[in-house]
C-alpha cells in the first residue's frame, strides 16, 4: 500500500512540477509507457540545469553528415534560446515565444523553412514518423489543453525535446514523465533540410 501511495505522490508531483514554474522534479529512473514504446535508456533523465551536446545527439542518429551538420546547428540555436520568457502568440526571443512560435522562428532562422503559427497547422506539413522512427529535430506534438496538436516542440534525441512552455518558458524536457507521456499525439518530420 506504502508503495502504491508513493508511486501516486511521485505522478501527482511530477505533474507539478511542469505547472509550477521553476519547480522541478528529478527522477532516478525514466518513466516508460507500453501506449507510446519509446525505448528507455539507460542514461538519467535531463534536469533544467544540465547541459545538453547537440552534436552528440544528432550524431547518435542514423542521418547523413550533411544533415546531422544541419541539425546540429538547428539544434544548438533551440538550445541557445533556453529560458526565453514564453508569450502567447510570440514569435521573438526579444519579446517571447509561445510553442508554435518558437519552432517557427527555429526552423525559419537555421533551415530557411517558413512554418505556420499554429501547432495544428504544422501538423499537415512534412510527413508523419513513428515514436520508435524519431530523430533529432523532428516536431513533438501533445494534447495540453484537452484538445489534440495543441502543444509542439522540437526533439533532441535521448526522449528529450525542447519547447515554449507556458510555465518557465523554453525548456528541455523528457516525452518519459507523467505529464508528458499521456498527452502525446504524434510527431512530424520536415524532410527539407537543404
Amino acid at each position: 500500500m506504502k508503495t502504491i501511495s508513493l508511486l501516486l505522490a511521485l505522478c501527482f508531483c511530477s505533474g507539478l512540477a511542469h505547472a509550477d514554474n521553476g519547480m522541478q522534479l528529478q527522477l532516478s529512473a525514466q518513466i516508460s509507457s507500453p501506449a507510446l514504446k519509446i525505448p528507455t535508456l539507460n542514461s538519467p533523465l535531463l534536469s533544467a540545469d544540465e547541459s545538453v551536446k547537440p552534436s552528440l545527439l544528432v550524431a547518435d542518429s542514423l542521418l547523413s553528415a550533411s544533415e546531422k551538420d544541419t541539425l546540429s546547428k538547428m539544434i544548438d540555436y533551440a538550445l541557445s534560446l533556453s529560458h526565453t520568457r514564453y508569450k502567447y502568440s510570440g514569435v521573438s526571443e526579444l519579446t517571447g515565444f509561445d510553442c508554435s512560435g518558437f519552432v517557427s522562428h527555429v526552423f525559419g532562422e537555421t533551415l530557411g523553412i517558413k512554418l505556420p503559427h499554429s501547432a495544428k497547422s504544422i501538423w499537415t506539413e512534412g510527413e508523419k514518423v513513428t515514436v520508435n522512427q524519431l530523430n533529432p529535430g523532428d516536431l513533438v506534438f501533445f494534447n495540453t489543453l484537452r484538445r489534440k496538436l495543441s502543444h509542439i516542440g522540437i526533439y533532441l534525441g535521448n526522449g528529450r525535446f525542447i519547447h515554449a512552455a507556458s510555465h518557465g518558458g523554453v525548456r528541455v524536457d523528457s516525452l518519459h514523465t507523467a505529464y508528458w507521456e499521456p498527452r502525446w499525439n504524434g510527431a512530424r518530420r520536415i524532410t527539407a533540410f537543404n
